[in-house]
């Protein structure tokens, strides 16, 4: 398994980064009641890595979806969990990947409920996966964000 780099949410991708299009782009998962009791962002580049963290990924599922089939010589798969949180309504989203250089930056956005917000009082555990194409080494930049929402 492997770490991207993580770095503050004030960072940007370089001025010559270009954004992957959605054809590029495969998400494969996306709950709020993933296995993953941690925080964490894995960048994933083989079969057996794959399988493992698809357990973890569905843990909690009564009847899990089938593990995505993967082909890692030429893709590698992102995993981004908020770990554990108190009630609903936290989400995580993966805002559009750029590319500059070989190395995928990815804009993570982690999603909060504020105060007006109704919820459901129940451990939540949120967290994605989508597959991109591999570049060069599989360098990987994590920029992340957290934003509290209203519901007014």
């Amino acid at each position: 398994v492997g770490q991207g780099v993580l770095v503050p949410a004030d960072q940007e991708p370089p001025p010559n980064a270009t954004e992957l299009s959605d054809s590029e782009v495969d998400t494969l998962f996306v709950s709020s009641m993933s296995g993953l009791t941690a925080a964490d962002r894995v960048v994933i580049e083989s079969a057996s890595e794959w399988e493992q963290a698809w357990g973890g990924l569905t843990g909690t599922a009564l009847s899990p979806d089938p593990l995505p089939e993967i082909d890692f010589s030429s893709r590698s798969v992102l995993v981004l969990a908020m770990g554990s949180r108190p009630t609903g309504g936290y989400f995580i989203e993966v805002n559009p990947l750029r590319v500059a250089d070989d190395i995928v930056y990815v804009p993570a956005r982690e999603l909060s409920p504020g105060t007006t917000c109704v919820t459901t009082q129940a451990v939540t555990r949120p967290a994605v996966a989508v597959s991109v194409p591999r570049r060069g080494d599989g360098a990987v930049v994590f920029l992340d964000e957290t934003a509290v929402y209203d519901c007014d």
